[in-house]
């Protein structure tokens, strides 16, 4: 029997109830499959050719007036929960009660009046604290983001309040107040130690020294940028989140809009859930949560990170080749170096490590070269059994250049190059290049 009679058969054989739900399922594909081609052909319309987002597609989430009424509150806030009516106006817990109800407009106005009056000094001292925290690593308050009963009490309670008086008067300027803490001789203190200032207060809380700080990832990122020269010093021009659309389902399109940029830390992108490479491993907050005081970590892997990360390499690669180009001779570019990295000159004893480091290094990247470096050598002992690990250090860095992605730099086989390279990669890598004295 042929397939179209066994088909006919089987046509034949199916209820009228079974053909009904067979048409049904047919129509239901066709709809969805034209649901999902009206969908494709107007998500296709709002790029070029390229793939880049056209103007009209390069929108904004905002928030517009709209009927202004009381709400009730939710219980729970569950929707289906509504409980009373309550006339909008100020939180009662933060607000006296001499102050009238709001009977015009959703109150956003006369809240964000309230928060930035005069009348109400909290929003000052929170913010002063903040810079404070910013400039000298510890708040007046050590608890920035709670100033109750629950929190710590300021250090200096007469210099908060005098700070919070003092940026109202000037307008509620945030430059004039940096300006301002920037020229006190606090500020102007050096970090060095004294053994009985030390003694008494070994924190430094009383501010009788500037304390060290760590880099935060941002300025850590944006400093091996410009000592290296790659450091855009232009903004870039919109962001590269425009030309996306719909969740982040995996890390592709984080990738994509995380790609390394040669511009400032603030200009990148901050994908919910997603945090560059460069700045997750030195602590970067999550953009998800609002951070008053950021964590500091001492970790292994920071340190690994500096030894082995590709877009770290790469600065380093740019830093050497920027020394190289510079006139003189080398002890002039060990100078150039260090005045760039870490603000000073080198120290004769340092000065001479280095240029021994150049040498020996250039001499075992050259030796790589050759058929026998690879072979062991009893007779040569400790020296060469050093010198493997140095080839495998420096094909290691070979390797990590590569896994960036990018076609230059290319690993680097001429030797004086590789060991410029590994220089100012050691100089990204020291705690005096992390840290403001």
């Amino acid at each position: 029997m042929d397939d179209e009679r066994m088909g006919d058969m089987g046509d034949a054989s199916m209820s009228e109830e079974d053909r009904r739900e067979q048409q049904r399922q047919e129509a239901l594909q066709a709809r969805r499959r034209s649901q999902q081609q009206g969908i494709f052909d107007e998500l296709n319309g709002r790029f070029d050719n390229q793939g880049r987002a056209l103007p009209t597609n390069r929108l904004a989430m905002g928030v517009s007036e709209g009927e202004a009424r009381d709400i009730a509150v939710l219980d729970r806030g569950e929707l289906d929960r509504p409980g009373e009516v309550v006339q909008r106006n100020m939180p009662q817990v933060l607000r006296h009660a001499d102050l009238p109800p709001i009977a015009e407009g959703s109150g956003r106005l006369e809240l964000a009046n309230w928060i930035a009056s005069p009348e109400n000094p909290l929003t000052a001292r929170v913010w002063v604290n903040r810079l404070w925290l910013h400039l000298f690593g510890t708040g007046l308050v050590e608890t920035p983001d709670n100033f109750g009963m629950a929190g710590k009490a300021p250090s200096h309670p007469e210099l908060l309040d005098w700070l919070a008086v003092e940026f109202m008067e000037k307008g509620w300027s945030t430059k004039a107040m940096l300006r301002e803490l920037c020229l006190t001789r606090a500020y102007r203190l050096s970090s060095s130690p004294d053994r009985k200032n030390q003694a008494i207060d070994p924190g430094g809380r009383w501010l009788w020294r500037m304390p060290k700080k760590r880099l935060e990832s941002e300025a850590l990122r944006d400093a091996m940028l410009a000592v290296s020269g790659r450091l855009q010093a232009q903004p870039p021009v919109g962001s590269v989140t425009g030309t996306f659309e719909g969740l982040l389902r995996n890390e592709q399109f984080a990738n994509l809009m995380l790609r390394e940029q040669p511009v400032r830390s603030v200009y990148l992108p901050a994908p919910r859930g997603f945090t560059m490479d460069t700045l997750a491993a030195f602590d970067a907050p999550d953009s998800e949560f609002v951070t008053g005081d950021r964590d500091e970590t001492t970790v292994a892997t920071q340190a690994l990170f500096l030894m082995n990360d590709s877009e770290v390499l790469r600065m380093a690669d740019a830093f050497a080749d920027r020394l190289l180009q510079l006139d003189g001779k080398d002890s002039d570019r060990i100078r150039a170096a260090f005045e760039l990295a870490y603000g000073r000159l080198p120290s004769s004893a340092e000065a001479k490590l280095v240029a021994n480091f150049l040498r020996d290094y250039a001499r075992e990247v050259e030796r790589t070269r050759t058929p026998e470096a690879e072979s062991p050598n009893p007779r040569r002992g400790a020296n060469d059994r050093e010198g493997r690990r140095e080839r495998a250090r420096q094909r290691a860095r070979d390797r990590a250049r590569q896994r960036g992605g990018a076609a230059e730099p290319a690993p680097i086989r001429d030797p004086r190059r590789a060991a410029w390279s590994a220089f100012a990669q050691s100089l990204f890598q020291g705690a005096e290049f992390r840290h403001l004295n």
